[in-house]
């Protein structure tokens, strides 16, 4: 007698699951997107947009609840992101919107307006998203 699908759980419309990851071990720092995106370039881990990156998040978003958790969210979702991305077959074009949005957060940072960097890496974010259609 063939097994009845009713006993899984359904799933609710307009929530995509991500795509599970392959059971290949990965190295912690290939599951960020901008390490992942520097790691494109050939840029070193203690670049300079990744130190600015990272202060900005130890700094300026996980003192917040709001922004913590936001970061809590991103670290859910950037790994598949990250698989998705480097299976793309426009991934070159991918990683050279993400470096620019990168670049210009950094920019904001260093004239002071954090909000304006949150925004644009929190839009950045949610835009592959969209792409890698996770939203």
């Amino acid at each position: 007698m063939a097994k009845s699908n009713h006993s899984k759980k359904p799933v609710k419309k307009g929530v995509v699951k991500p795509k599970p990851r392959s059971k290949k071990k990965k190295k912690d720092d290939d599951c960020f997107i901008t390490t992942a995106c520097v790691k494109h370039f050939g840029l070193d881990d203690n670049c300079y947009e990744l130190q600015t990156l990272r202060k900005f998040r130890d700094e300026y978003l996980l003192v917040d609840k709001k922004r913590g958790d936001n970061v809590i969210h991103y670290y859910s979702i950037a790994p598949t992101i990250v698989e998705l991305l480097n299976e793309s077959k426009e991934s070159k074009k991918h990683y050279k919107f993400i470096f620019n949005s990168i670049k210009d957060a950094c920019n904001a940072i260093e004239i002071g307006d954090l909000k304006q960097a949150e925004m644009i890496y929190t839009a950045t974010v949610k835009n592959l998203c969209i792409k890698f259609k996770l939203i």
